[in-house]
C-alpha cells in the first residue's frame, strides 16, 4: 500500500509540473502573440529541434529572411526574441539598457573564460568595473586595432595565395573567426597571431561551438 501511495504521489507531482510548464508556455505565447513566430513548434520543446539541425546562425539567417528582423522562438518553455536590426540592438544595449537583464544561463557555458568580470556583471558592479577599465580603452586603441588588422590581413593574403596555388579549399568563416580573435589579441593583449592561434583560439572557439 505504501508503494502505491508513493507512486500516486509521484504521478501527481509529475502532472503538476507538466501543468505548470504548459500554463507558463501558454501565458508566454499570449503575451508575445504580436511577435512573429516560426512554424514547426513542438509542445514544451518548442523550436529546440530546429536549432539543433545544422549551424544555428544559418538557421537564424534563414528564419530572418522568412519572418523579418524581429521574431520569437520557443525553447524548453522559454521565449527568446531574435533581432537582426541595428536599431533594435541599440534599443536593448544602449537606449533602454536598464529595462533588460543578462540571462545567467546564456553566460554559464563561458564561466571558464569570463568569470565574474564586466561581461557577466550588471548594475553597480558593472559600473564600477567599467570605471576601472575606462583608462585602458582609450581612443588611441582604435589605431592599434587598425594596424593589427592590417598586419594580420597581410598574413591572411599569403595563406589564401598558397591555398589558391595548391588548389586547396578553405573555410572562410573559420578563417575570419580566428582572424577576429587574432586582431583583438594583438591590439588589446599584445599577443602575437601565432600565439593567439595556438592558445586563445584553441581555448575559446570550442566553447563557442559547444554553446551553438
Amino acid at each position: 500500500m505504501a508503494w502505491h501511495h508513493l507512486w500516486m504521489l509521484g504521478a501527481l507531482l509529475v502532472f503538476l509540473c507538466l501543468a505548470q510548464l504548459i500554463f507558463n508556455e501558454v501565458l508566454l505565447s499570449f503575451k508575445c502573440r504580436h511577435i512573429p513566430c516560426p512554424s514547426g513548434r513542438i509542445p514544451f520543446l518548442g523550436h529546440a529541434l530546429m536549432l539543433l539541425r545544422g549551424n544555428v546562425w544559418d538557421t537564424f539567417r534563414e528564419l530572418s529572411r522568412e519572418h523579418g528582423n524581429f521574431f520569437r522562438m520557443h525553447v524548453l518553455g522559454r521565449v527568446y526574441i531574435v533581432m537582426a536590426d541595428p536599431a533594435y540592438a541599440r534599443h536593448v544595449l544602449q537606449t533602454k539598457a536598464k529595462n533588460y537583464r543578462k540571462d545567467p544561463g546564456t553566460y554559464k557555458v563561458f564561466d571558464c573564460l569570463l568569470g565574474t568580470g564586466i561581461v557577466t556583471s550588471e548594475g553597480e558592479r558593472w559600473h564600477r568595473l567599467r570605471r576601472e577599465l575606462a583608462p585602458t580603452f582609450k581612443l588611441e586603441i582604435l589605431e592599434e586595432v587598425a594596424s593589427a588588422a592590417l598586419e594580420i590581413t597581410r598574413n591572411l593574403f599569403q595563406t589564401l595565395d598558397e591555398a589558391a596555388a595548391s588548389g586547396t579549399a578553405v573555410d572562410m568563416a573559420e578563417i575570419f573567426r580566428k582572424l577576429t580573435l587574432q586582431v583583438i589579441s594583438l591590439a588589446v593583449l599584445g599577443v602575437e597571431p601565432a600565439e593567439s592561434e595556438r592558445e586563445i583560439s584553441n581555448l575559446y572557439l570550442p566553447i563557442i561551438d559547444g554553446a551553438c
